[in-house]
């Protein structure tokens, strides 16, 4: 039996014990997960265009802009094919080859870019890392007419959303290499944990990876964990053999993810995965998991749970960030954060 989980997660499970996902069932899943093979997983990038509203703004020591680029996921419904992106970067700027740069993807349930904004402006600001900030398919707005919020209504819509965040986030770090940045990096929280450590262990070069709140698989988030009780599974199993092949079959689909299924980064030197020890989403020995799979990363642990680790420990998981990017520019010789 595993450590106790944390008050807090309970608490916010029970907040959220209304939410229900996939009610629509599981859609188009069976067509969509024979996309996600193996070479695809290995194919290059689809160049991007970012188009920007406007010049940078200034806010306090960040210039920050807003921009949109057409998605490389041709059947991501509608006005999800927009991708939007927002920049973070120091006043003071840097030629592109000195300029560190993370690709940061949302968590479950992440509209918008406020949140991913007040973890990361201090690191900005006092280490001069950038950061591009990728708004989740199906999300704020990006959306889908009739969908309530966040709550994806199909396992199918869930497969695209981590299609096109996977496909979007290895596009911005090829857009940001043909600008001559070299020291780039993959971060997130949660889901966009999951999503970053995947991006970098299909990035060809060398990546620093900040790989916060996520473990080796999925499966359990989905099928065991707190998040589980998101998912109506008697309903999901209706016509479908009942709520435990239900339970089997998402199982089945979520599985092509675990990254044991796939290589290792280039540099997992430059890799710091934080845990919470009392985590009710993803459990401790997921994320010790990853940590062994990973050989050469290091893992860090936060004595609380998975909604604590943001509430009460964000300048930990700001440490991961600048000190998986230090940690790149030792292993390459580049540019390193410079703290301030």
């Amino acid at each position: 039996m595993g450590p106790p989980i944390h008050w807090i997660d309970r608490v916010c499970a029970v907040a959220s014990s209304r939410r229900r996902i996939f009610v629509e069932g599981f859609g188009e899943a069976a067509r969509i997960h024979p996309r996600m093979s193996d070479a695809w997983f290995a194919a290059t990038p689809q160049p991007i265009e970012i188009t920007w509203a406007a010049p940078p703004r200034v806010v306090g020591r960040l210039a920050v802009r807003d921009g949109t680029f057409r998605s490389p996921v041709a059947d991501l419904p509608g006005v999800a094919r927009v991708a939007h992106v927002r920049e973070l970067l120091p006043r003071a700027a840097r030629p592109a080859a000195e300029q560190p740069m993370y690709v940061v993807f949302g968590a479950t349930g992440e509209a918008g870019f406020a949140a991913r904004t007040l973890l990361l402006r201090p690191v900005v600001e006092s280490t001069g890392i950038g950061a591009l900030l990728l708004e989740n398919p199906l999300y704020g707005l990006r959306r889908p007419p009739g969908q309530r919020g966040t709550v994806v209504r199909t396992v199918g819509e869930q497969m695209l959303m981590t299609i096109g965040m996977i496909d979007e986030g290895r596009a911005l770090l090829a857009w940001l290499a043909a600008r001559g940045h070299t020291q780039l990096g993959t971060t997130g929280f949660s889901m966009g944990a999951t999503i970053a450590a995947l991006v970098a262990a299909r990035w060809p070069g060398p990546v620093a990876a900040a790989i916060l709140g996520a473990g080796l698989s999925s499966v359990p988030v989905f099928v065991r964990g707190l998040l589980s009780r998101w998912v109506d599974f008697e309903h999901l199993g209706r016509g479908h053999g009942g709520a435990e092949e239900a339970r089997q079959r998402l199982a089945r689909y979520i599985e092509v993810i675990d990254l044991d299924r796939h290589p290792l980064p280039r540099c997992p030197a430059a890799a710091v995965i934080v845990g919470a020890r009392h985590d009710g989403y993803v459990s401790a020995d997921e994320v010790q998991r990853l940590h062994e799979h990973w050989r050469g990363s290091e893992v860090r642990w936060l004595s609380t749970g998975h909604a604590g680790a943001v509430v009460r420990h964000a300048e930990a998981l700001r440490r991961a960030t600048v000190e998986a990017m230090e940690r790149l520019g030792r292993a390459t010789g580049g540019a390193r954060p410079a703290r301030r």
